[in-house]
């Protein structure tokens, strides 16, 4: 493991348990570095944030594509994407955290950089559904609709299941069989629906 690598380690476990109030020489002590090394590879506390949530990013983007590759139609390849995304979430909930309550919302702002580069992937998320909707529409497996409205609405629906099963203060259903309930009836064609 690289420096770098063990100061994001370091920093996930750190931001997880304490937030954003972690302190860079805390992330340090427990990466095993000198806390000028943080400044060197990140600049400041944001830096690392601004780390964990390209990094949680560029691995779901992958893991999306990797998820649909070899799937025989465009509602599979939507399925197979929905089922990833719950794993992913489940395996990376800790980094999901952090980025949903610590990422500072100044980041955002209209003029930044990081706003930009977010921008970028969300938009790779939302043309990554358009293309399994309009995959699906050519196929037959999903009836006609507009498809980057549509693929809009699907993030949200993810993005807002994601958040309540992390920030909740009770135990939340198993979404997953209802998002797939959901896409085949609300979507999915008629006259392929029974042979999902």
């Amino acid at each position: 493991m690289t420096r770098k690598e063990a100061i994001i380690a370091a920093a996930i476990t750190l931001f997880a348990q304490k937030g954003y109030a972690a302190t860079t020489s805390e992330i340090a002590k427990a990466a095993g570095v000198a806390e000028g090394t943080i400044f060197h590879h990140f600049i400041n506390k944001k830096g690392i944030i601004v780390q964990i949530f390209k990094n949680v990013l560029d691995a779901y983007i992958t893991g999306m594509h990797a998820s649909a590759k070899g799937a025989a139609t465009g509602f599979d390849a939507l399925s197979r994407t929905i089922a990833f995304h719950f794993r992913f979430l489940d395996g990376h909930s800790r980094e999901f955290k952090i980025i949903a309550r610590d990422c500072p919302y100044h980041l955002m702002d209209t003029d930044s950089a990081f706003r930009a580069e977010i921008s970028k992937s969300f938009q790779k998320l939302n043309e990554f559904f358009k293309d399994c909707l309009d995959r699906g529409q050519k196929d037959g497996s999903i009836r006609p609709m507009p498809t980057k409205d549509m693929a809009f609405v699907l993030l949200g629906i993810l993005n807002g299941i994601g958040r309540q099963r992390l920030f909740l203060p009770f135990e939340t259903v198993d979404a997953q069989p209802l998002v797939m309930d959901l896409l085949k009836y609300g979507i999915c064609n008629a006259g392929t629906r029974d042979s999902l």
